[in-house]
């Protein structure tokens, strides 16, 4: 920020205030379009998938109870249903879903004639595929590119071809605040782009767990699978660093700004 008027060119700094905030809101309004679009169907997509990872793990375990499953294909399913909600390759995504559509065909399927019970297995199925679906479902490489490069320009922008102001009086505190909110603008944008990121990587741990011996003795839990809250951690600590660190990063960079005009 205070080296800018010395590395760019004046001619690329040549040019009108209303200007500058024009292409700013186009910029930043093509950018918050898209990023809203993406967490919209994001969120979507992650709340159908949680509800479709537990109603399965709720029919294998009832499947259990009816003897329909034996221990071991129980846990070899609990295993694929894991990779599937865990995994972003489409690939092993397929392989896990092959390896439960396997499993339930030619083993509890094929052991009974009970027409009840064969439709509860196509029943679990079913929504096993409906949950590999919606985990195959990836990245749109495309959106994700236009939003990064409507990011990238209006950073830029925002950041290194601000207007040049001149002389007069009031002229420092104009060019001081439009340079702070210069800063400020810029740095929403990159949150804002890497909280999506964030997001997805979030959505990699595993939704479900083993308990664990000390869940046993502690809690007091049976063995088997339970809701994963570890995924879950306080944030409190982390937030709090956050906004120290971010408190004073925007201090600091008021400060020189502040050496820079005033």
């Amino acid at each position: 920020m205070t080296l800018r008027d010395d590395l760019l060119p004046e001619l690329m700094l040549a040019w009108a205030m209303p200007e500058y905030w024009a292409i700013l809101a186009v910029g930043a309004t093509v950018f918050v379009l898209i990023l809203s679009f993406r967490l919209a169907r994001l969120a979507e997509r992650r709340r159908e998938s949680d509800r479709m990872l537990l109603t399965v793990h709720t029919e294998i375990e009832a499947c259990c109870d009816r003897e329909l499953l034996s221990q071991d294909e129980r846990k070899t399913l609990i295993t694929h249903l894991n990779e599937i909600d865990t995994k972003r390759e489409i690939k092993k995504i397929a392989d896990s879903y092959f390896g439960v559509r396997k499993l339930l065909l030619t083993g509890p399927h094929a052991r009974t004639n009970d027409l009840n019970e064969r439709d509860r297995i196509r029943s679990l199925l079913r929504d096993v595929e409906i949950l590999a679906n919606l985990r195959q479902r990836g990245r749109n490489i495309v959106e994700l590119m236009v939003m990064a490069l409507f990011a990238a320009l209006t950073m830029f922008v925002a950041l290194f071809v601000r207007p040049l102001i001149d002389g007069g009086a009031p002229e420092p505190y104009i060019a001081f605040t439009v340079e702070l909110f210069a800063i400020a603008f810029s740095a929403a944008i990159g949150f804002m782009a890497f909280d999506l990121l964030d997001q997805r990587a979030e959505r990699d741990i595993g939704l479900l767990r083993s308990v664990s011996n000390t869940a046993r003795h502690k809690y007091s839990q049976p063995p088997g699978w339970r809701l994963n809250f570890d995924r879950y951690a306080d944030p409190k600590a982390d937030r709090i660093f956050a906004g120290i660190l971010s408190i004073a990063v925007f201090a600091m960079f008021a400060s020189l700004l502040v050496s820079k005009w005033f």
